[in-house]
């Protein structure tokens, strides 16, 4: 009997590739996210070349309606979640007094809330079949405070440390659980940040695909890593910040992130 994924976020980027991956390894699946015409084009790539079921489920995680919305239609469906990807997510930046709150605090609901409740849903029944997995996706930006992205790389320093517990409580109870960690990677996160320099910054930065990092992802599932960090260069910056102090590293990071303001006339 084929095993189901459910991927959240999976309209783009990250998402879509754990489709296409996943759909290889032969698992049904579960496609969530806001754009269902989205959804319902990749169901149909997808099933071009591979026999296998799609369900596309359009709802905003970042509300409590929408999360019930989810776990209704799976069970109207009579479907068992095998592997859940926590991928849906996006990031704010600039300075912290200019960002709308009401959208930082929809950024805190979808990119920790959700992943909590989402966790809270599946794992029980995981839990029966002794047999279950979950990819997390977390940052770089996790591993240390990010100035001008304040609350995003906060809700991912969450996800990583919610992520590593879960792995120790559940690893020997048949669930394998890991955080991935990726560095910059070539989706439309910069876009959908808003945020100009960025964006412009985009061109000069160096970024790994979303096929190399799901399938990265997907070799330290097997592996039972709790974590992973896609990319040598990425692993080096986490790393090399334990050899400087925490106040020292969030002010390094600062003047690297601060972003550049016009000169008056």
């Amino acid at each position: 009997m084929k095993k189901t994924a459910l991927i959240t976020g999976a309209s783009s980027g990250i998402g879509t590739e754990f489709a296409h991956q996943l759909a290889q390894r032969d698992y049904n699946l579960i496609l969530v996210a806001r754009r269902k015409e989205l959804l319902k084009s990749i169901a149909k790539d997808i099933q071009n070349t591979q026999s296998i079921a799609i369900y596309c489920f359009s709802t905003d995680l970042s509300t409590a309606e929408g999360l019930r919305d989810l776990y209704q239609q799976v069970a109207q469906q009579g479907l068992e979640v095998d592997m859940l990807i926590n991928n849906a997510g996006f990031g704010t930046m600039g300075a912290f007094e200019e960002q709308d709150s009401a959208l930082e605090q929809k950024e805190i609901a979808l990119n920790v809330a959700a992943v909590v409740d989402l966790s809270h849903h599946f794992i029980p029944g995981m839990l029966k079949r002794n047999s279950g997995s979950i990819i997390n996706v977390a940052s770089v930006a996790a591993y240390q405070p990010v100035p001008y992205m304040a609350v995003y790389a906060a809700t991912k320093a969450f996800v990583l440390s919610f992520s590593e517990a879960l792995w120790a409580e559940y690893r020997e109870r048949g669930i394998n659980i890991t955080a991935l960690c990726p560095g910059p990677v070539d989706t439309g996160f910069f876009e959908a940040t808003g945020n100009k320099n960025l964006q412009k910054a985009k061109a000069k930065i160096s970024m790994m695909q979303c096929d190399e990092v799901v399938s990265t992802a997907l070799q330290a599932l097997d592996k039972q890593q709790p974590q992973i960090i896609p990319g040598a260069k990425n692993r080096i910056a986490p790393f090399s910040a334990r050899l400087l102090s925490r106040a020292a590293m969030v002010k390094l990071v600062a003047k690297t992130m601060r972003p550049r303001r016009r000169n008056p006339k």
